[in-house]
């Protein structure tokens, strides 16, 4: 009995081998002798096909579970910041409204005065005016005569 180890298409190759020894002639064991290596060839090939396209499938199986895991790690991250921006932006309308009472009320005692405040101001520059301007004609001989202009 073969071994485990032989394959079928060599106990094939071995046994139609002898067979065709036996009953053909030589040029056609030749040919025949080609194609069972061709056979033997191509099972191998196969098997190597199919090693790698498993290699590959565990390539993208574990491309896909680190990619899953990244993916995973930033969608955690986008719901910590969207919560932090729904916090400040909160934050910020409560602020908003207590910025807008006080510019209110800084503005209500800005106006309110303004009006008042601006004939007050009118009133103090032309009396101001009125003194330098007097000072200016009592005082403009004694000045005169102090630097000695005629």
């Amino acid at each position: 009995m073969p071994s485990s180890k032989i394959s079928k298409l060599d106990l094939i190759n071995k046994y139609l081998y002898r067979f065709f020894i036996k009953t053909f002639m030589p040029s056609f064991l030749v040919d025949f002798s080609h194609l069972l290596e061709d056979l033997t060839e191509n099972e191998k090939s196969f098997a190597r096909k199919i090693d790698q396209a498993y290699q590959s499938l565990q390539d993208t199986s574990n491309l896909i579970q680190r990619l899953e895991t990244e993916l995973d790690w930033k969608l955690k991250q986008v719901h910590k910041l969207k919560e932090e921006h729904e916090r400040y932006s909160s934050l910020a309308k409560v602020e908003e409204d207590k910025a807008r009472a006080l510019l209110k009320q800084l503005d209500i005692s800005l106006n309110k005065g303004k009006v008042s405040e601006r004939f007050i101001a009118f009133a103090i520059n032309i009396l101001a005016g009125l003194i330098m301007f007097v000072i200016g004609i009592l005082a403009g001989p004694y000045v005169i005569s102090f630097f000695g202009v005629t």
